[in-house]
């Protein structure tokens, strides 16, 4: 057959959607003719329609060997930037934008790996005039809305939701992400109450049940089916994240009683996916396939429950939870508060972070886990715990966008009664001079001298990552969005932390941990002054206590915590 010939015929199966049949004959074309463009495209259409993002990845990657078309520049930096690959996608679509500057897809892609790699000066000024008159408005909601993420990751919610509206009205009030990014960014906001948050939540929830309509949702018997009961955990993140460090030690306690299903819409795969597999007794990967034929994949599986780790964070497909694909549904870890779906029958959480009394306006059930909602498993590589550099050091290794100018004013009456302490700062996003500025000139007005502050960026490793703890004396918290995995991190290198405490279960975090590492490792406080007493209470102890891990290294007790949530899981499912 010509190379002709072979390209008619792959198109036309690719027109028709027969998306096997084309890969197929893409590749057998490519056997008889290598290297050639017109087929590498062809197969990587039909390798990203069958959910094979990898191949389709490594396609791309050949073909920009062979052509530099822009249309294969950027098909390339797109699925590097889904692969997480964000330095390859950066560099491929830079030279897009060199070559079209007006191609604004390109641009708005470009804004995403800036994001992932920190670099959020390069993206403010990529984002400077752009003419976006002649664009789709499809184009330009997905340019607003990875412009949106930029503000957010600096440190500016009220911009970022302002934005994400922005584009969400582009559309018509549909833009699926813009939507979940946006409630995202309200758990950042110190000026929204939580009531606020919440209805904000309800809202999208009930938009979302109008969206899929009820034709779409399953009728579902509650009573659990099999006398081994399937349990499916729906998630972006089974790979090096931190919802699975505190995923993996519960499902080692329930695969024993229970067939463990992943259902996968993670970026990408790394040796902790590989540990994940070991324990799950059925994997299915829905990256790349719209949802409905997700929802048949899942239905497919026939499940007891399913429980969503996203929430409306990166890489979720919370639209799926709408649809009623379990008899039983819940939500647990990786987002601190209501999903806003009147299908989600419950959140797992505890007693500490969301106390009997709070005035939850959630849709769902809370299910209060005996001893705390975290299971957290430290790392495994060989570390040194000690006390590193004169001088006192307070440290926060959190994102910026939960640095705000509310905890910053906190912070800055810690450094006033501290005068010789210094803060260190350590994320991606503290080389932009966009964070940097905002935090200097806050902490400043406040009274305090920037010349104080030390703005870290990436460490080499894990290894030298957690080692920066031993530069730090304190641990500060953020506001009113706490840390989990930094506090976390900090009580397993033998960190004391302080934390503001709020009504919400976003800033009552540290109260669980507090239960479960010892109220003087994390100490809680409900205001100002208080926090202040707590940081100075830390530094008053005589003898100081030895720098040994507090959380997530005594085997026994992470086991008897995983043992609890799964308990709480068990429950729900009876």
């Amino acid at each position: 057959m010509s190379l002709g010939l072979h390209i008619d015929r792959v198109g036309a199966l690719i027109e028709d959607k027969q998306w096997d049949l084309a890969r197929v004959m893409s590749q057998s074309g490519l056997r008889l003719y290598p290297d050639t463009p017109e087929l590498l495209r062809m197969s990587l259409i039909a390798s990203y329609r069958l959910g094979d993002l990898y191949e389709a990845l490594e396609s791309s990657r050949h073909l920009i060997t062979l052509s530099e078309e822009p249309r294969d520049l950027y098909n390339f930096g797109t699925l590097a930037l889904e692969f997480n690959r964000a330095s390859e996608a950066r560099a491929a679509l830079e030279r897009v934008v060199d070559s079209q500057p007006e191609h604004l897809s390109a641009r708005a892609n470009l804004l995403a790996a800036y994001c992932e790699t920190g670099d959020l000066d390069r993206a403010i000024e990529l984002s400077r005039n752009v003419d976006v008159g002649r664009h789709p408005a499809s184009t330009v909601a997905n340019f607003v809305c990875n412009l949106a993420t930029v503000y957010r990751d600096a440190g500016e919610p009220g911009q970022a939701m302002g934005l994400y509206g922005h584009a969400m009205a582009l559309c018509e009030g549909w833009h699926p992400v813009a939507a979940s990014n946006r409630l995202y960014a309200a758990n950042f906001a110190p000026s929204l109450s939580s009531a606020e948050i919440e209805s904000l939540h309800c809202e999208w929830g009930a938009q979302i049940a109008q969206h899929i309509g009820p034709d779409n949702r399953e009728a579902m018997d509650p009573t659990t089916k099999h006398e081994r009961p399937r349990i499916a955990f729906l998630s972006g993140d089974f790979r090096r994240h931190s919802v699975a460090y505190f995923l993996e030690p519960v499902w080692e306690v329930l695969r024993q009683q229970v067939d463990l299903i992943a259902v996968d819409n993670s970026p990408h795969h790394d040796e902790v996916t590989d540990r994940l597999r070991e324990l799950a007794s059925g994997w299915v990967t829905i990256r790349g396939l719209d949802d409905l034929d997700a929802a048949r994949s899942i239905r497919a599986q026939d499940i007891d429950m399913l429980v969503d780790l996203s929430g409306h964070t990166a890489h979720n497909r919370l639209p799926l939870m709408a649809r009623r694909l379990a008899p039983k549904q819940l939500s647990y870890l990786g987002y601190p508060n209501t999903t806003g779906l009147e299908t989600v029958d419950a959140r797992i959480v505890d007693s500490w972070c969301d106390p009997q009394e709070s005035s939850w306006r959630g849709p769902e059930h809370l299910l209060r886990s005996d001893l705390g909602f975290l299971a957290y498993r430290g790392p495994t590589c060989e570390l040194v715990r000690s006390k590193r550099g004169a001088g006192l050091t307070f440290g926060s290794f959190n994102t910026p966008a939960k640095v705000n100018s509310q905890i910053l004013n906190v912070w800055a009456e810690a450094l006033k009664a501290h005068p010789s302490a210094r803060l260190v700062l350590k994320n991606k996003a503290y080389g932009a001079v966009v964070v940097q500025s905002r935090i200097k000139k806050t902490l400043a007005t406040a009274g305090v001298d920037p010349g104080r502050i030390d703005f870290r960026v990436h460490t080499r490793s894990l290894k030298d990552h957690l080692e920066t703890y031993n530069e730090v004396d304190v641990a500060l918290d953020t506001y009113p969005y706490q840390g989990t995995t930094t506090t976390c991190e900090a009580l397993f290198m033998g960190v004391p932390v302080v934390s503001l405490c709020g009504d919400r279960h976003a800033s009552r975090v540290s109260n669980t941990l507090a239960h479960q590492a010892g109220e003087d490792w994390v100490r809680c406080s409900n205001d100002t002054q208080t926090f202040v007493e707590q940081v100075s209470a830390v530094l008053g102890q005589e003898p100081r206590p030895p720098r040994i891990a507090r959380l997530g290294a005594d085997a026994s007790m992470i086991s008897t915590h995983a043992s609890s949530i799964a308990a709480s899981l068990l429950d729900f499912l009876s």
